[in-house]
């Protein structure tokens, strides 16, 4: 996942935060475990559903764990493929408009994620952009 989460004290108004989320039945917790430790990152958590879940938060860790992984990846190659790209244009982001394309493939992954229901979307950050004066109409 690619999330657009409002903040006040970063530089557009919006950071860009990067997680991957592996869910089990939490009889399998213990694979999610083992999981953890082969990579080295993230934690295991349990949620009140039956499920657990293997978190891994942040640029650098999910870039680490998508390059490891992507020779393996069978059902969500789109979803990696779009998450690296993200990753790649990051570090490059000098202006609203390059921020913009980064949300924009925010809402592509999260299309191919069969996600419904984002508040924070490329549109509602451009909408923003406009409001503030980061962008012109």
């Amino acid at each position: 996942m690619l999330k657009i989460i409002p903040r006040n004290d970063v530089k557009y108004g919006f950071r860009l935060y990067s997680t991957i989320v592996l869910y089990q039945d939490s009889t399998h917790r213990a694979e999610l475990e083992w999981m953890r430790d082969q990579l080295d990152v993230g934690y295991v958590s349990d949620r009140n559903d039956g499920i657990s879940e293997l978190r891994l938060d942040g640029h650098d860790r999910v870039r680490f764990v998508l390059e490891k992984l992507e020779p393996y990846v069978r059902f969500k190659r789109v979803q990696v493929a779009l998450m690296l790209e993200a990753l790649d244009s990051i570090p490059g982001i000098r202006s609203p408009e390059d921020f913009l394309q980064v949300c924009r493939i925010a809402d592509r992954l999260s299309g191919a994620n069969y996600s419904g229901r984002r508040k924070y979307t490329a549109e509602y950050v451009r909408s923003r952009f406009q409001e503030s004066g980061f962008l012109s109409p």
